[in-house]
């Protein structure tokens, strides 16, 4: 049985889900607070 392709809903998100796992590992890995995170790995 085929499903139907899942309707997008509610808004895009401003960053990719790779953007989002690496800025978690960056701030692991450095130990640094949120605040500190780069803007490229979103906010």
């Amino acid at each position: 049985m085929l499903l139907p392709p899942r309707k997008r809903t509610g808004r895009p998100s401003k960053w990719t889900k790779r953007q989002l796992i690496d800025g978690i590992g960056w701030r692991v890995r450095t130990g640094a607070p949120w605040r500190d995170v780069p803007e490229y790995y979103g906010s």
